[in-house]
């Protein structure tokens, strides 16, 4: 169960294959987009591939075979929002008296 006021740890697998003639930097460009857009709205976002790795199956891509890679990915966040969390007051520190201001 999460804690709505706390923001709870929210763990996604992904997994998938890309086709492109660069099938590795295709996955990466997807991590990377994934992390940016969950960052913009969550708290303590992680994107990892678990594995990347090639295949021998290639794809059809408008009429050209394209190689192909394979990839886990684990997403972690936090639950808590950026808003919310920017939202929360900071606590309120007060100074102590030392011995000098009490004279």
């Amino acid at each position: 169960m999460l804690d709505d006021d706390k923001g709870g740890g929210i763990s996604v697998t992904i997994d998938g294959t890309t086709a492109a003639r660069e099938p590795r930097a295709a996955a990466e460009d997807l991590r990377q987009m994934l992390l940016e857009q969950l960052g913009k709205t969550y708290l303590d976002v992680k994107v990892e591939f678990k594995t990347l790795e090639d295949v021998e199956t290639v794809a059809s891509l408008g009429g050209t075979n394209v190689p192909m890679s394979r990839f886990i990915l684990g997403v972690t966040f936090n639950s808590a929002t950026k808003a919310k969390a920017a939202a929360t007051p900071a606590p309120v520190r007060t100074k102590r008296k030392t011995n000098d201001e009490n004279s």
